[in-house]
């Protein structure tokens, strides 16, 4: 899956960031507001459950069919590193 058809399962327009030296990117997807408007929090959680969820259908495949050998290798990677605090990352 691409990029044209990634934004069409989700329905979003998304921000790709390539990283340097590295065949990924860090992808964004955003809306406006912030927290501290408390009057659109409720409106604000239900859109961030409805994207989290999305990214889940979306990504969950691509994720899941990737090769075992990259899962093998940042495991090697976390490991000599250690995790972050705070739990997995």
């Amino acid at each position: 899956m691409r990029k044209a058809e990634i934004e069409g399962a989700l329905g979003a327009q998304l921000d790709w960031e390539p990283l340097e030296e590295k065949q990924a990117c860090r992808i964004r997807l955003a809306r406006s507001g912030t927290v501290q408007e408390s009057e659109k929090h409720g409106e604000l959680l239900e859109w961030l459950i409805e994207a989290y969820l999305a990214v889940l259908r979306v990504f969950r495949p691509i994720v899941g069919g990737l090769d075992p050998a990259l899962w093998e290798r940042r495991k090697e990677a976390t490991e000599s590193v250690g995790e972050p605090e705070g739990g997995e990352g």
